[in-house]
Parts: C-alpha cells; structure tokens; sequence
C-alpha cells in the first residue's frame, strides 16, 4: 500500500511494524487505514533522524479538546470502561457509520463511534 511505498521512498523499510504498531487504526467502512497526519510527520522525523521514536503527533490535533470535553461529559460507566481500555482491557461497543458531529451530544455510543472514527480505538473482532 501508500505507507509501504513511502516508507520504503526514504529508505525506511525497515520501520514498517512500528508504524503499523503505532499508526494503524483507523476503520472506514470493511478498510483499516493508517493515520495519514501520524505517518507523515513520523517519516519526517525519521529524515531527521534515522533512529527517531514513534510518538503520538495526533496529541496536539483539536480533536483532543472534542474528546476530552464528551469524557468529561460521560456518564461513570463510561469513565469505567475508558479505565478498563487504559489498564489494557477491551469493551465491545456498536458502531454506527451513520452518525455525524452534531448527534455527537444524544447518546453515550456516540463517545465510543468518535473514538473509533478518529482512531483512539481499534477494532480487535466483530460480533454480528
């Protein structure tokens, strides 16, 4: 795909699992894509420096500010279970593809759809 090809653009071939490990994650629709913000300024790193660490370059992004306002606006199980994700546990969660920004507000699974959309959180199986 586009992020082996870039990767190996710069000779960074061998880097292929970390980025996979720390930037991979994103759901649309059946197809898992790679953090495109995370994967650019990560192989721009690595230009400057062959042995630069992976980071999270999404935590300076706005999206931040619009999760941690809906977390402080959950309810305590959902702080529960973003407890449990943070220990190393897992939620099962619906997913609705349907939503938008402004339905962000009218339910708790929404919290949970734009963790997924945005890729805080991954899907490890799917349940029917």
């Amino acid at each position: 795909g586009e992020v082996e090809q870039m990767l190996k653009d710069y000779g960074l071939e061998g880097n292929m699992e970390t980025v996979k490990q720390w930037y991979d994650g994103y759901q649309f629709g059946e197809t898992e894509v790679y953090n495109p913000w995370s994967v650019i300024n990560y192989v721009d790193s690595c230009c400057h420096n062959k042995n630069a660490f992976a980071k999270p370059y999404w935590s300076n992004t706005s999206s931040n500010s619009i999760v941690k306002n809906l977390v402080e606006h959950a309810d305590i199980s959902v702080k529960q279970e973003i407890e449990s994700l943070i220990a190393g546990g897992t939620i099962t969660k619906p997913i609705h593809e349907d939503i938008t920004y402004d339905d962000m507000d009218s339910t708790q699974d929404n919290l949970w759809n734009f963790l997924f959309f945005t890729g805080y959180l991954k899907k490890i199986s799917e349940r029917q």
